[in-house]
């Protein structure tokens, strides 16, 4: 196991990566393809490495789920949002998909509102961010501690395999009668979900020391970090260098098989690599891949390279898988140079004798 400081990059350098094209910052798998042949009970291996490029990945499978405080004072921030949506989405380099919800408070005509589930389509999302509307609230505290509870639940339809992120905007702290603290980070925890938090007010959604401090969110075990006052003319960068923080450190980095029944794939190190790992440096995970054959026929397989459970890069490979027994390709071309070599001799032997027989 390799265990390396953590180091952050800056939030705004992750995010400006964020923003380029091409693959310039892809993470890879090596190789990228492979394909062999065994019999069955027979082996291949083969030497895999893993690259985590320095920057924010371009190749990455991530969803972002915008959660925000839509009661009467959040005009402002939720303007800003429906206005900007689509350039942020835009601009991020990657496998990306998003969605949308909000929160209010008891009393108002909802509590947590799932606006639109997680999808590629853009302009749903869209669609779904305009319906926000500021109004209610009432009392000083809402209730996004139970909204990221929902938010972290299956019916955001997240992605397998993607980086999981929730962006949670308010200027209010959260009511604990429906979640609290612990609850509320167990439940993220649970769902692999990392949470950047962005205050819009004041101490406004850390008033109470839930989004950063010894009694956070984080402290009971949340990945993400917490975003303090920007202004209106800074959130969009803001929001930018939020999404940018959740790539920045990464703690494990294995792989994922998944594949046809036919072969079995080991590899090691089995449990892959980890430790406090950051993307200032290119960094390398090279692995063993064993692959077994147990069913003849051709079989297809794919290998995921994982960070923190999200896949960025891909590797597929074609394993045949002849019979017990029968030999190699390169075993036939030899037995059929021997048959050929023994058929040459038999008939030069049966000339021969016909010779002698006719001169007797």
């Amino acid at each position: 196991m390799m265990r390396l400081a953590k180091r952050a990059l800056p939030a705004s350098a992750i995010g400006a990566a964020l923003l380029l094209s091409g693959s310039a910052f892809a993470d890879t798998i090596d190789p990228l393809t492979f394909s062999g042949t065994t019999t069955v009970g027979g082996t291949i291996s083969l030497a895999k490495r893993v690259t985590v490029n320095a920057g924010a990945p371009t190749t990455a499978k991530a969803d972002v789920f915008f959660l925000t405080d839509t009661t009467g004072s959040m005009g402002g921030t939720i303007n800003t949002v429906k206005a900007n949506f689509g350039s942020i989405a835009g601009s991020l380099s990657g496998d990306f998909a998003f969605g949308a919800g909000e929160f209010k408070d008891q009393g108002d005509a909802f509590v947590y509102k799932l606006n639109q589930g997680i999808t590629t389509n853009k302009a749903s999302v869209q669609s779904a961010i305009n319906t926000w509307g500021a109004s209610g609230g009432g009392d000083y505290p809402e209730q996004g501690l139970y909204a990221l509870t929902q938010a972290a639940g299956a019916s955001t339809g997240w992605r397998d395999g993607a980086k999981k992120i929730v962006l949670i905007a308010g200027d209010a702290p959260a009511k604990t009668n429906l979640a609290t603290v612990s609850s509320t980070a167990a439940a993220l925890v649970a769902a692999g979900v990392t949470v950047e938090s962005i205050n819009v007010g004041g101490l406004g959604l850390n008033d109470y020391g839930q989004f950063n401090g010894s009694n956070s969110i984080y402290a009971a075990g949340v990945k993400g970090s917490y975003f303090q006052n920007p202004n209106s003319s800074t959130l969009v960068s803001t929001i930018l260098d939020a999404i940018g923080s959740a790539f920045a450190t990464y703690e494990h980095v294995t792989l994922q098989v998944i594949g046809a029944p036919g072969v079995e794939v080991l590899f090691t190190p089995s449990s892959g690599y980890t430790g406090d790992y950051d993307r200032d440096m290119d960094r390398f995970f090279d692995f063993n891949v064993t692959f077994k054959g147990l069913t003849a026929g051709v079989h297809n397989i794919q290998i995921n390279a994982l960070v923190d459970g999200a896949i960025v890069a891909t590797e597929y490979d074609t394993i045949t898988v002849l019979t017990s027994g029968v030999p190699e390709p390169s075993t036939w071309a030899m037995m059929l140079i021997g048959f050929a070599g023994l058929s040459f001799t038999a008939m030069r032997r049966r000339k021969s004798l016909e010779k002698a027989a006719l001169a007797a």
